[in-house]
């Protein structure tokens, strides 16, 4: 027995076209995800971005918290760098970081 199932995906005529943009895509998964997110600069430890949830997470506005150090975040400071180290080493990230951080510290 087969059973096939058959959607049209293309949009109803005059419904709005969706956005391909992937600027606004990244932007709505990354300020809609349930975790909380940091983007930062790995060798210094500033935050360069968060979502709500991070922001929601740390009790901070993005204005407060972009431009702060990981480390005023964090009980165990150390313990923190030695994982950003660890995680760099992976080369999959490093090249992927490379392509969006050209010339970055590592």
């Amino acid at each position: 027995m087969r059973v096939l199932i058959q959607v049209d995906m293309r949009p109803a005529r005059g419904a709005a076209q969706p956005s391909h943009n992937p600027e606004r895509i990244y932007r709505e998964l990354f300020e809609h995800a349930s975790d909380a997110i940091i983007i930062f600069e790995p060798a210094e430890e500033i935050i360069l971005e968060a979502n709500r949830q991070a922001l929601k997470l740390y009790g901070f506005k993005r204005s407060e918290f972009v431009g702060r150090s990981l480390v005023t975040l964090s009980a165990q400071p150390a313990a923190g760098r030695r994982r950003i180290r660890e995680t760099l080493r992976d080369d999959t990230i490093r090249r992927e970081l490379e392509k969006v951080m050209p010339g970055a510290k590592w």
